[in-house]
């Protein structure tokens, strides 16, 4: 569920960024071509409860280091804090990958131990029914 509601996300992230129009808003109304973006799909809607507190949270917190500093010395948006932003989620999704790449690795063990065991096992069975042959060939030899 999280992947699918994370990829639409991204899906109507794009088309909102493809269909919004910024330069002068009153100059696309006088030639009657307001094409802004129109919302149906609000992201916030698709968190439990619980998740909704705390991204509340966190957006409130980044907005403020967005637009902190001091107005009179920079009037600039502090873009570096979503650079921050950023490079947080791709550690944290090495993180993850890193991780997923570490249960794989044993299960890959764990399923090389057992190959071996069946081998050992398959061996030994070989060689019993060998023999078993080989006596069943002799007996019928003597008869």
């Amino acid at each position: 569920f999280r992947e699918a509601r994370t990829e639409f996300l991204r899906e109507i992230a794009t088309l909102r960024d493809e269909a919004r129009v910024r330069g002068d808003p009153e100059k696309f109304l006088g030639q009657g071509q307001l094409k802004d973006v129109m919302f149906f799909f609000e992201p916030m809607k698709t968190l439990q409860p619980h998740e909704l507190q705390f991204c509340l949270e966190v957006i409130k917190e980044k907005l403020k280091m967005i637009f902190e500093g001091n107005a009179a010395v920079s009037p600039t948006v502090n873009f570096g804090q979503i650079d921050r932003l950023k490079e947080l989620l791709i550690s944290s999704e090495v993180a993850k990958h890193k991780e997923i790449i570490t249960q794989k690795s044993l299960e890959i063990l764990e399923l090389e131990r057992e190959r071996r065991h069946l081998q050992r096992e398959l061996a030994v069975v070989s060689k019993g029914y060998r023999n078993v042959s080989v006596e069943a060939l002799t007996a019928s030899h003597a008869s």
